[in-house]
């Protein structure tokens, strides 16, 4: 009971965080304030995969695929981890054997990444490269397959 009582506590506040900016707004006769516009992609397959723009992107590089993820942030303000560690802004590196998961954000930044059973999504603006073979979904539309010759999608919100 208590641990229920803790969670609503939690959220109540959260939402009353959230909507405060909106009701300040409205209060003193504002616009409110515009939600930035992302596309969205979720990719998987065997192969590589490169972004690039303003993005935040997660993933996971299978098991024994001798993967490598690759990092280069072009404004100096990316994060980037690997397994839960720091990944240098700028090079390359070799996932673990047995397999790993990352988690990139910056303004500007160029990610790729290679190996086998690969699972991507990513928020933002930019564009993206699929070389290999798999599927990905472009903000919520149907799986579209990719294969070689390389697909090169731009990443827009929806209805631009």
């Amino acid at each position: 009971m208590r641990r229920t009582l803790a969670i609503c506590t939690v959220v109540t506040a959260l939402a009353a965080a959230a909507f405060a900016p909106l009701a300040e707004a409205r209060m003193h006769g504002r616009p409110r304030p515009a939600p930035l516009a992302a596309a969205q992609v979720q990719v998987s397959g065997t192969g590589a995969i490169t972004l690039s723009g303003g993005l935040a992107v997660v993933g996971t590089v299978g098991a024994g695929s001798g993967g490598r993820l690759s990092v280069v942030d072009m404004a100096g303000d990316a994060r980037a981890t690997l397994n839960g560690r720091p990944v240098g802004r700028r090079g390359a590196v070799k996932v673990p054997n047995r397999g790993g998961s990352f988690y990139v954000k910056g303004s500007r930044v160029r990610v790729r990444v290679m190996g086998v059973s690969l699972s991507v999504s990513a928020a933002g603006r930019g564009r993206a490269l699929f070389e290999g073979v798999g599927t990905y979904m472009l903000n919520g539309a149907a799986a579209q397959p990719w294969s070689n010759p390389p697909v090169t999608i731009e990443l827009l919100p929806p209805g631009t």
